[in-house]
């Protein structure tokens, strides 16, 4: 393997099985089907949730909120 996916900022993290970037409607199916796989209930699990967890873990363990601003594509601290 020369290159794993999801090692630059401007390639997709989840691929198909052709190595080509999933689509939004497609992560959003997947994550709602492994949550309902998974029997996780009471709580909404959707993409968007994923990634205020992951931002909120990240704080919590003293990451840098300029670096976190960046990953998550945001331009201002909203």
């Amino acid at each position: 393997m020369d290159k794993v996916k999801g090692d630059s900022i401007t390639e997709s993290l989840f691929i198909t099985l052709k190595g080509t970037a999933l689509s939004k409607r497609q992560k959003q199916s997947r994550v709602i089907e492994y949550g309902k796989k998974l029997g996780i209930k009471g709580v909404r699990v959707s993409c968007h949730p994923l990634r205020h967890t992951f931002a909120k873990l990240c704080v919590l363990n003293g990451a840098n909120t300029f670096q976190l601003m960046s990953i998550l594509g945001h331009t201002t601290l909203k």
